[in-house]
């Protein structure tokens, strides 16, 4: 079974480009791959129930995840210029498909994606020529920066569930202060 991976992806340009790429999006449906769908999308390929990528690439393993996941089930925004996406990827976030999207309909965009199971989260983003800045954390590491008050909560249920010692939490999460930690540390000790 699959690892799910969250993402929030943000697109921002022309309203033309939005519309094009929206038009695009709810293609999904109607492939069998994400590479497929990925090609057709960016302009290299067609939905052909993946005969054509099939051909081109065959059907080694990672031909499935050039676009950075297996699949992505994923529900549409659209609000002025800004086209959101977000939902559900396999193992991993669809950065090369959200970098090939902005370089082929001349976007900005920022993706957030975080996966507790592998245990990473981060923030990338892009402008029309491709990545501008990419951030990647543990997963605990990335609620605490993205969802303070989630990574605080979710701590002290593990705190008090798991029964961890002071020492094993300040070892967990060397990126936050020792006194932050020991005053979550006592407090989920009262609950």
């Amino acid at each position: 079974m699959a690892n799910y991976c969250n993402n929030w992806i943000s697109f921002v340009g022309s309203n033309t480009s939005l519309n094009r790429l929206e038009k695009k999006l709810k293609t999904y449906d109607k492939c069998k791959y994400f590479t497929e769908w990925s090609e057709y999308v960016i302009g290299i390929g067609k939905l052909d129930g993946g005969a054509g990528f099939k051909k081109k690439y065959g059907t080694d393993f990672n031909v499935y995840y050039m676009y950075g996941t297996k699949w992505f089930e994923f529900s549409i925004e659209r609000e002025d210029n800004h086209l959101r996406v977000f939902g559900d990827s396999a193992w991993s976030p669809p950065i090369k498909f959200t970098e090939e999207v902005c370089k082929k309909f001349k976007l900005k965009a920022e993706i957030d994606y975080e996966e507790g199971g592998c245990d990473f989260g981060g923030k990338t983003t892009f402008d029309e020529n491709g990545i501008v800045d990419q951030n990647n954390y543990s997963y605990n590491h990335w609620r605490y920066i993205d969802c303070y008050e989630g990574w605080r909560y979710e701590l002290s249920e593990r705190i008090y569930d798991e029964g961890l010692s002071l020492e094993e939490v300040l070892e967990e999460c060397p990126y936050a202060k020792k006194e932050e930690i020991e005053k979550i540390y006592n407090e989920s000790k009262t609950i």
